[in-house]
């Protein structure tokens, strides 16, 4: 059986690469936050694209605060986290800055916005 819950919040960041190439610039991910009405927040990060090798370990950063680690694979990044599920996520409003980190500098940064 299907239960249903309302969303009250989902934000989006789209990602694209630091610095900025200088002509075209290209999507390299998104994380989206979604907070619903029972209390649980989900979090989804996907990227790629990163020119990292194979095992190297980047975080996802959300304001400063850091939120997760993820390996890298091909050169990109994967996660779904639940605060519901014992994870510590932020809870984000538009103009907030995600970023993808390696060795604490930003390789990828998106704002956040309402979906």
């Amino acid at each position: 059986m299907t239960t249903w819950r309302r969303m009250l919040d989902e934000f989006e960041a789209d990602l694209y690469d630091v610095p900025p190439p200088r002509f075209f610039r290209v999507e390299r991910g998104e994380v989206e936050i979604k907070r619903y009405e029972d209390g649980e927040i989900r979090l989804e990060v996907a990227f790629f694209g990163l020119k990292l090798a194979d095992g190297e370990s980047v975080d996802l950063v959300v304001e400063g605060q850091r939120v997760c680690s993820l390996e890298i694979r091909r050169g990109r990044g994967r996660a779904e986290l639940s605060a519901s599920a014992g994870a510590s996520l932020p809870v984000v409003q538009g103009g907030a800055v995600a970023e993808i980190q390696h060795q604490g500098l930003a390789k990828l940064r998106g704002v956040f916005h309402r979906d």
